[in-house]
């Protein structure tokens, strides 16, 4: 942690293992998950007064957390355990469950085949809960919990490994995605799809279409993305999207690009950063 007050760096916890989220509620406290991809996690809350820490829950063998979001506000948990069979190996098939955490009490909202990558909290309690699904190779979609219900905000069936990569609300409540399509890693010709939408909020309310603010397919190279994904989006104001993309190239061997990106909401235009 950085103190900007005193400009010092504060270590307030380590470990071996990977830390893969950080939430922090409207108090300071600390929310993190603890543990990489198919491995068992754990989710921990460190007191912003005291640094003490304490862990929240622990998945155990077979499960690890896909997402993990913080409703800021009171400090509830929302994430995803997501199924694996072999050790650091992602599975075939999964399947996940949406969990709230409150006070320790641990709450099943929904069950979904499929892997939950990545979820938003709104600070609208009247919109609840966005969470992306992907299935192997062919489905993907958005999905959203308010009100003890699940509906579906964004769907899509392809061979094409249809992936929605990043959700994130703007302070108006509208929502935001990045979703590729691709190749195969292992094929020779490596092409994709990049689309970047927007769902403003009167629209999510009435289960309105999206805005399609950008779309691009490459003939040339792979579109590929990060997991545990919302660390690598954000929208500033009502016109600034930021988000980061991987391109994969088949030329004398793989050439990996990772290249952040400004979108101009207002016009469309995306710029290299």
């Amino acid at each position: 942690m950085y103190n900007t007050h005193t400009g010092e760096l504060i270590n307030i916890t380590s470990s071996q293992s990977y830390i893969g989220i950080v939430r922090v509620d409207r108090r300071g406290n600390i929310y993190y998950v603890l543990g990489g991809l198919c491995e068992p996690n754990g989710i921990y809350l460190i007191d912003s007064k005291s640094f003490e820490e304490v862990c929240l829950y622990e998945t155990g063998e077979g499960y690890y957390i896909g997402s993990m979001d913080l409703d800021v506000r009171n400090g509830v948990v929302y994430f995803s355990p997501v199924t694996y069979e072999e050790l650091r190996t992602p599975p075939q098939e999964s399947s996940s469950k949406l969990v709230r955490l409150v006070d320790g009490e641990v709450e099943v909202l929904a069950e979904v085949n499929g892997s939950i990558w990545d979820m938003v909290v709104s600070s609208n309690p009247t919109l609840g809960v966005f969470f992306t699904v992907t299935r192997i190779s062919d489905y993907a979609c958005i999905l959203q919990y308010v009100n003890g219900e699940v509906r579906m905000v964004a769907e899509r069936v392809t061979p094409y490994n249809p992936y929605f990569l990043y959700i994130t609300l703007g302070k108006d409540g509208s929502l935001y995605w990045v979703y590729r399509e691709r190749t195969d890693f292992e094929d020779v010709d490596q092409w994709g799809y990049l689309e970047v939408a927007r769902i403003p909020l009167s629209r999510l309310k009435k289960g309105g279409e999206p805005e399609i603010l950008y779309s691009q397919r490459f003939e040339d190279k792979g579109v590929y993305g990060w997991l545990r994904t919302d660390s690598f989006i954000n929208v500033f104001g009502r016109n600034d999207l930021f988000f980061s993309m991987i391109y994969i190239y088949e030329e004398e061997g793989r050439i990996f690009e990772n290249i952040l990106y400004w979108l101009n909401v207002r016009d469309g235009v995306l710029t290299p950063m």
